[in-house]
């Protein structure tokens, strides 16, 4: 996966990855569809860890916002990609800053035929503002998690399925913390994939974003008529990672991979 990836610095005896994680956007079909969260604060990247020049993962230039006030529409907008100097945990360093005309649940570009106006929803997840949402889950994730979602009368199911066991390679077990498990899987009529699933070793530092989270939006991107997703598969809430699913993408007997990716890590934040 391209990544802008922080190595990992000592916190409190743990092993830390400090400042910014990078932006992801892995494109597994071969498109060249693209995901980026909108907005003109903009989101800063730094490869000050490894002393180099970052590279910017998404493209500048003119994108689609998906914006929804109540009714959800692509309006035009264009994403930016400045480089300057960027403030981070060890001081300034040389990065970018990818800054957005408007803000907007996300931009998008690359899915053919998709153009500016109305844009069939099911589904908008009003709890989802970034940065603004920095908050942890609601309640600690001791179960699986399930939510069902109306598509024009057919259920869409969601669930978070929750696990914990001992590392296997942690000694001796009886002083082991639990590994946490989330595997996201999808479920429409027959149509049933796992999405992503994600794990986390210090419970303490952060838990799996609840299934009133996972889900940010839920409607028809690629005009087939069926759901395409964009979701967050993240182990804690201090960062922000989005998938977008597209139905014209999700073939029999093949894992649903996603068409692209976003991936934001403020650099002046440590993080494990």
């Amino acid at each position: 996966m391209p990544a802008i990836r922080s190595l990992c610095a000592a916190l409190l005896g743990l092993a830390a990855c400090a400042g910014a994680s990078g932006a992801a956007a892995e494109n597994t079909n071969g498109s060249a569809v693209h995901l980026v969260h909108g907005t003109p604060a903009g989101h800063a990247y730094t490869n000050h860890y490894e002393n180099i020049d970052p590279v910017a993962d998404y493209p500048a230039g003119a994108y689609l916002g998906l914006r929804c006030a109540p009714d959800c529409e692509l309006v035009e907008d264009q994403l930016r990609v400045l480089r300057q100097t960027i403030d981070t945990t060890d001081g300034p360093a040389p990065g970018l800053l990818l800054k957005s005309a408007g803000r907007s649940l996300f931009l998008v570009r690359g899915i053919p035929g998709l153009k500016k106006g109305p844009v069939r929803t099911w589904y908008v997840n009003k709890r989802f503002r970034f940065p603004d949402d920095e908050r942890g889950p609601d309640r600690p994730w001791t179960a699986s998690q399930t939510r069902s979602f109306d598509i024009d009368g057919m259920p869409l199911s969601m669930t978070g399925a929750f696990s914990a066991a001992k590392d296997p390679e942690c000694e001796p077990v009886a002083q082991c913390p639990d590994v946490l498990r989330v595997a996201w899987e999808y479920r429409l009529g027959d149509v049933k994939r796992t999405l992503a699933v994600v794990t986390t070793n210090a419970p303490e530092l952060g838990m799996p974003l609840p299934i009133e989270d996972f889900v940010v939006w839920i409607g028809d991107l690629d005009g087939d008529g069926k759901p395409d997703l964009v979701v967050r598969p993240q182990d804690r809430s201090d960062y922000l990672e989005m998938q977008l699913f597209l139905s014209s993408q999700l073939a029999a007997g093949q894992p649903w991979r996603p068409a692209a990716r976003f991936y934001f890590w403020d650099p002046m934040r440590y993080g494990c």
